[in-house]
This record gives structure tokens, sequence and C-alpha cells, in this order.
């Protein structure tokens, strides 16, 4: 941004201070005692994301037959709850004490207690359990984590479906107003999804999951749209991204480890994601997670490197403490902009490029631009705009001409990747008739945002 002038910086908000209800973070796998999560809470909750995905850990809690001990998961609850985060508890996995073979996979994971009355009976008192501890703490609940493959025998939608459906069941039959979530599913297969809701009746779940691991984000703003149409015939009222991330190093383990990532390319992608789950109108999203652990799954092993914050080493050992990536920093700053009561409105730029002087070339025409205008009940509005090119072969950087009409205020260019405020000067933008007409301003391959008026806190 070397022809702008920097005036400030976005003002981050924690949990407490911020609306963050469209915004979550993982804190998962600790149902496997993989890592210490106490030197997270702080930081976490200073990224002002509400929503964090905790899973509940079976055979961690019910070691013997009808013995519960929840002492490990209230630290957790709590610690979240008293820093003004709400978790989410994923119900998982399944239990040597009950189901044959459960023994042979790390804490049970993709065990679920099917063909086994017994197993089954003792799942949905569990679950029945776990809600009533946390009654007044946890109020969302998910069915097991992604069926189409930590299932026995692989995907099948139709024992899923009646798994989850007796389970949402035994929840609202204790607490009608549990809300009940499931899926965690893959991918937004419709096909799949019909199949395992039509083993429910309507009512039972209040919304669907999926996890979307991918270097191109934009192709959900087609995918969606098409899944809410089968999530519309069961009466389905919410769509949630419960899982979306990407690593930030290569040589890792789990989803997309066979990329050649960085920290720069994580950074990225997580602002572009976090702009299209606004724009397809899930109920929240969660960023897939919050500390570098082990994945410890069936058939996948090894140290991926998803989080925000990644471990403190000195002299090759780690300290015990977190540290925040670049992505931990954009996705606060992406929060504490678009926080809060605002909602999608049409702003439709005209793009009259011309010769740039910036990088001896002519502006950017917009086409394929992803954009999105948003608007406050006060009246401030902001843009958010991008290049949607591949990050993984080439960093983007050119500028744009357009013209913008409907907006009125101060304007401002907030960079979400580092916080960084600037203002326009008469050479970059003119106000003619209520019509702002910006010249050769940035543009990136992740989200930029123009804001009028007091759509944004800065500092």
């Amino acid at each position: 941004m070397i022809f702008l002038k920097k005036t400030g910086r976005i003002r981050p908000k924690d949990a407490f201070a911020a609306d963050g209800a469209r915004f979550g973070i993982g804190l998962e796998k600790l149902d496997r005692s993989l890592y210490d999560p106490a030197p997270a809470y702080d930081k976490i909750a200073a990224i002002g994301a509400r929503m964090v995905r905790i899973q509940s850990g079976w055979a961690r809690t019910e070691k013997e037959e009808g013995v519960y001990d929840f002492a490990w998961l209230d630290g957790i609850v709590d610690a979240l709850v008293s820093r003004g985060m709400e978790p989410w508890i994923c119900l998982c996995y399944g239990n040597p004490v009950y189901t044959i073979g459960a023994s042979d996979a790390f804490s049970a994971v993709g065990r679920p207690p099917v063909g086994e009355e017994k197993a089954m009976s003792a799942w949905l008192r569990y679950c029945r359990k776990t809600a009533e501890r946390y009654r007044g703490k946890v109020g969302k609940y998910e069915i097991w984590n992604e069926p189409e493959w930590l299932w026995p025998g692989g995907s099948d939608p139709v024992s899923y479906g009646r798994f989850a459906a007796e389970t949402a069941k035994a929840l609202k039959d204790l607490d009608p107003s549990l809300y009940v979530i499931a899926g965690a599913l893959t991918n937004l297969d419709p096909e799949y999804a019909g199949k395992m809701l039509a083993e429910g009746e309507k009512g039972l779940f209040d919304a669907i999951t999926y996890h979307r691991y991918s270097a191109f984000p934009e192709t959900l703003l087609e995918e969606v749209p098409r899944f809410r149409e089968t999530l519309g015939r069961f009466g389905i009222p919410d769509l949630i991204n419960g899982e979306s991330g990407c690593q930030s190093a290569p040589f890792g383990a789990g989803a997309l480890a066979e990329g050649a990532w960085s920290e720069e390319i994580q950074t990225k992608i997580t602002l572009r994601r976090a702009l299209i789950d606004i724009m397809t109108g899930v109920r929240f999203a969660s960023v897939f997670t919050s500390v570098d652990i082990r994945e410890a799954l069936p058939g996948v092993d090894g140290q991926g490197y998803f989080g925000l914050l990644k471990r403190e080493t000195k002299d090759g050992a780690y300290t015990g403490e977190y540290i925040p990536k670049p992505s931990y920093h954009a996705y606060q700053n992406f929060v504490s902009v678009f926080e809060g009561d605002i909602r999608k409105t049409v702003l439709r730029p005209e793009y009259r490029p011309s010769r740039s002087p910036r990088y001896f070339g002519d502006d950017e025409d917009g086409a394929g631009f992803v954009s999105q205008g948003f608007l406050r009940p006060d009246g401030s509005r902001a843009f958010a705009y991008y290049r949607p090119t591949n990050v993984m072969t080439t960093s983007f950087s050119s500028t744009v001409s357009f013209d913008l009409a409907g907006v009125r205020g101060e304007a401002k260019l907030l960079d979400l990747r580092d916080g960084s405020v600037y203002s326009f000067d008469g050479e970059t933008l003119e106000i003619e008739n209520g019509v702002y007409r910006f010249t050769h301003v940035p543009v990136r391959d992740y989200p930029l945002v123009i804001t009028f008026g007091g759509f944004a806190e800065t500092e």
C-alpha cells in the first residue's frame, strides 16, 4: 500500500467486546488428549470469535460402564464460557467398553455404536448425561464427525441418518430447546444429504454442518445454493461451516498435506474463506483449528499445521506456549470488522480501467472479481473485493479504478491481512454528485475492504 497514507489500524475486539456469533474457531481433538489447551484460551478469546467447537470424547469420559468422569471436559467448557465464548460440542466417538472392535482405533475414532443394542443404549445415555451436565452452558450439539469416512464400511447415509435421528430425538426429549446439528459432512453432496435426512422426521435437526478444505473456497458460491435446496425440502433452516482451513507448512499430515503451503498462503485463504462464508449466509463458520496438532485419525497420523497458533520452541524444545501466526491476526481483523449487526447489500462498482502508473500497465477491469457490499443499521457501508487468483502458484498485486454509488461518509481502505488502515487523497478518490470515483487503488488476492462512515472501529 505504498501509494496510500497509513492512518491507523483495525481495533481488535475480544470475545466479550465483539458480537462474534457469526464466527468460530476449533479446539478439536482434546478427546484424545493431544495437547494442553490452557495456553490457548486467552489467545483464542482475543480473536473475538464466539463459537468454539470441541469434541466430547465418550471413550475418555466413560472408561468404566456407567461411571462418568467429566472433569477434563468441565475445565474446557468453563474456561471458554468464562472468557465470553460459546462452546458447541460434537458428540463423538465410539467406546471400547461397549463397542466390539472399537479398541483397534485410537480413542475409538470412527467406531460408532451401531448394530449393538446395548452399545446404542449406552451412547444415548451418555449423550443425555452430557447435555444434562452442561445445561445453561452448552446449547448446541453436533452428532458425530465426518460420517462419510469415519463410519464402518465407508459412506452409508442411511445408517448414519438413523443413528443421527435417534440421537437427536434423545436430546430433544431431554430438552426441546437444544439446538441439534447433524452432518459434519466432508462435502456438499445433495444426494448423500437427502438419503441421510430421509431417515429422520422434520424438526429433529436445526442445522447441518459441512467441512471444507480447499485452496479455492470460491467454489462454495455455487455449491452452497444447490445444497440449500436439499435442506429446504427437509425443513432444515440453518447451514454451518463446521470446519474449514488449510495448512501453513508443507510436509504435514491431514487434509491438503501435499500442498506447498506457507504461512502467507494460509493467511490469504483464511480471509477468502471468511468472506465467502458471509456471502453464502451460513449461520456461523469455524476455522480449523486453534493450535497445530497431531492429526491422529484412522490411516492418518503425523503433525498437522492447520492452527492459527503454533508451538513456541526454544533450543529445539517446546516451551509450553503458543504464538500467533499471521493468519491469527488476519482472522482477528476480519472478525473485528464484520462482527455485529451487518447484512449484505448490493453495491455495483462501475470499473473504468486506465493506464496505471503503479505497475507500468493497465488497471484490472474487474473481470472475475469476488466482491460484496455490506450495510449496518446506522447506514454505514463496506465494500469487500479481491481477485481470486491461485495463491498456490503466485502472489498477486495490482490496481483497480471504479465508481461506486449508494455510499456516504468518510472512505477508508482496510487491509485485513495486517490490520492497517489507509486514507484516500485527491488523486485516489474524488466525490462527484454522490458518486465515489476511486482511481488506481490496490487490489490483492485476498479481501481488501473499503469502509464508509463508521462501519468498522479503527485506532
